[in-house]
């Protein structure tokens, strides 16, 4: 048996101070707010009994902070693994908001500031060693329906690696919709609260074959809010989408 949980990252310092951004160097990837790390880890003893022995995150801050904040209340030893894949929507919208520009050039040139991703990621994680899976980032633009595109790969290949584990995934929003219609692919999801989560579970047979996946809460039970519908609709592959900043 194999579980996998994708949890979003706690509230943004920007969420609560609109004018961060202005003065930041970094605008492009805020921190955890106070309230942030304290919803990180607050969620860290619902996942305790998960049994996590790879936490795999997204490079950006807030996902290194809330992923540090959950492994430190949670007190025990884990393998860390930082995937680009599981990165934020590579659009200005997701990135920098509405009106505002992003850098030119490569997004590895500007992301960390003249830093590689390894330094900029080692400097959050301090001592702890970890595994770089996919070290570039994708170029802007990028659609929601390519963002869920490369979720739903990711989220697969992460399993797949790390098979004889239970994982953990720190990233964004639609990463978290995405592991819902992964499962459901007629699923609604409508809402995705800081730190929710989705727990998904897949059991391996005799043979040494891998079941399909299945979702081991409902909806609103850990933060993740969807419908299911059985009639056809416009996109069935990634479900409804609301914006959302995540």
């Amino acid at each position: 048996m194999q579980l996998l949980a994708t949890l979003r990252h706690g509230l943004r310092q920007d969420e609560v101070d609109p004018g961060w951004s202005d003065t930041a160097g970094r605008p492009w990837d805020p921190p955890l707010s106070e309230q942030g790390w304290q919803q990180a880890r607050d969620v860290a003893d619902k996942l305790r009994d998960f049994g996590i022995g790879w936490v795999v995150v997204s490079p950006f801050l807030r996902c290194l902070q809330t992923a540090r904040a959950i492994v430190e209340e949670l007190r025990t030893p884990v393998k860390w693994e930082v995937n680009c894949a599981l990165g934020e929507v590579m659009s200005q919208r997701y990135l920098s908001g509405l009106g505002r520009a992003l850098p030119s050039g490569r997004v590895a040139d500007w992301f960390w500031q003249g830093k590689s991703l390894q330094e900029g990621v080692s400097e959050e994680l301090g001592t702890c060693d970890f595994d770089m899976a996919q070290s570039g980032f994708v170029e802007p633009p990028e659609s929601i329906e390519q963002t869920h595109t490369r979720y739903a790969r990711a989220l697969q290949e992460v399993a797949d690696r790390h098979a004889s584990d239970n994982v953990l995934i720190v990233s964004h929003g639609e990463a978290v919709r995405r592991s819902v219609t992964f499962v459901l692919p007629w699923a609604q999801v409508y809402e995705v609260q800081h730190c929710g989560y989705t727990g998904l579970q897949r059991e391996q047979d005799a043979d040494g074959d891998w079941d399909e996946w299945h979702l081991l809460d409902q909806s609103k039970v850990s933060g993740v809010a969807w419908t299911e519908h059985t009639t056809v609709c416009a996109n069935p592959t990634y479900g409804f989408i609301l914006p959302q900043t995540s």
